[in-house]
Order: C-alpha cells, then sequence, then structure tokens
C-alpha cells in the first residue's frame, strides 16, 4: 500500500465521500461556478479530475467529497441543478475504501 492511499485511509476512513461526474459546457469559469456552491455549503472537495479538449463542446470533470450527512448531499444536488453549465451529472455516495 502506498504512502498516498495511506494517508487517505487515515484522514477519510469511516466518512462518506459524494463521487459527482459532470459534463460540463467547456468553457473558462464553467467549473468555478461548480466549486462555488461547494465553497457555499462549505461541503470541502478532496479530489477534482478534469478532462476536455478545446475544440470540444463540452468536458468532463470527477470531484470526490467529504461529506457528512444526506442532507449535505440533497443540499448540494439541489443546488447544482441550478447551475447553467452542468449537462450532465451522476452522483454516488461511497466510503473511503469503496472509492480506492
Amino acid at each position: 500500500m502506498g504512502l498516498e492511499r495511506k494517508m487517505f485511509d487515515v484522514l477519510y476512513s469511516g466518512k462518506k465521500l459524494l463521487m459527482l461526474h459532470l459534463e460540463l459546457t467547456n468553457k473558462p469559469g464553467a467549473l468555478d461556478n461548480v466549486l462555488r456552491v461547494f465553497s457555499r455549503l462549505s461541503i470541502n472537495v478532496i479530489s477534482v479530475s478534469a478532462v476536455g479538449a478545446p475544440d470540444e463542446a463540452t468536458g468532463d470533470v470527477t470531484l470526490i467529497a467529504d461529506v457528512s450527512n444526506m442532507d449535505d448531499i440533497r443540499r448540494l444536488i439541489n443546488e447544482l441543478h441550478l447551475v447553467n453549465d452542468i449537462r450532465r451529472m451522476r452522483a454516488m455516495v461511497l466510503t473511503a475504501t469503496e472509492y480506492l
């Protein structure tokens, strides 16, 4: 087991994580609009992966967030539905062990 995985296990053991797969409009500020929702709700994003070719209309983003309860998840999803740059969204709740 690598050092990075050991640290992740220690920090997030027993916590609920939310994995979000988003298809975003490929334009400046789109990801920022999404991350502002997390900030406004005080939800910690622990991982972001984004891929988008310059000539494509959309890009794919995967976010992993530390969520404390289902109410946080509901509020987050409800607010994300208001972000115009999101074309498609899939969400999955898992534990740190399931993520790794």
